[in-house]
Parts: structure tokens; sequence; C-alpha cells
């Protein structure tokens, strides 16, 4: 019980301090894990890692959308003003996490109609990763 605790508090304490470090590459770097365990989860068969790393993702990226302004400051210099991408992607994977987890806990389905459903909305969020990344970065510009 302690040990879950303490986890949980440490945590939560990096959460508030990567949004509050401003780095983008922060930012990144925690959704990519949470959504590397979101893959992991289904692909082991983990419903602890998938019951733990869906709600946090969506409430790291909903604080992040809660703060517009700071969000738009992080952006590349020179794309600020394609934030309305990121704001778009990051609604949509709010949305995409909010269906993974009414999938994951709808009793009425069979486990793997509501696997095969969380997988679908775990594949558009990150379409929506790879959308933002690919519009905001500017590729051809390297």
């Amino acid at each position: 019980m302690l040990k879950k605790s303490l986890v949980s508090f440490l945590l939560g304490l990096g959460f508030v301090s990567v949004l509050n470090a401003g780095d983008l590459k922060n930012d990144m770097s925690q959704m990519s894990r949470l959504v590397n365990t979101i893959q992991y989860g289904f692909l082991a068969n983990k419903q602890d890692s998938l019951k733990r790393a869906v709600p946090e993702l969506r409430k790291y990226v909903q604080s992040l959308l809660d703060n517009q302004d700071e969000m738009i400051k992080r952006l590349p210099k020179g794309t600020q003003y394609k934030s309305s991408i990121a704001v778009n992607s990051g609604e949509l994977i709010v949305k995409y996490a909010e269906e993974i987890e009414k999938q994951l806990n709808d009793p009425k389905e069979k486990m793997i109609t509501r696997h095969l459903k969380a997988q679908e909305a775990l594949s558009k969020m990150e379409f929506q990763c790879f959308r933002c990344h690919n519009l905001i970065r500017d590729w051809d510009k390297e």
C-alpha cells in the first residue's frame, strides 16, 4: 500500500514538474511514454497498465489544453501560428482516450470487441500525434 502511494505521489509530482517545466521535449516524452505504455498494455494484455496510462494521458493532454497560452509558447519558433493544429490534435487525443476508457469499462460487450474498439481508438489517437508532428515540424525545411 505504501509503495503504491509513493509511486502515485511521484508520478503526480513528475506530472506537475513536467507541466511547469515549459519544455516541449518533456511534454512529448511524457506523452510518448504513456502511448507506449498503452500499446504495451494491449499487446501484453496488461489491464493494469491500460487502466493507469489511459487516464494519465487524458489528464496530461487536457492540462496542456487548459493552459493553451503556455502550450503555444512551447511550440517551435515560427510555427506558433499553427497552434490550432496542436489544439485540435490535443482535443482529439483526449476524445480517443475517453473512448478507450469507455470501451475497456463497457460490461455489455465481449472482451475481444471492447479491445478491438479501444485499439481502433488508439490508432486514431496515434494518427493525431503523427498529424500534428508532420504539420508543425515543417519537415521540408530540414
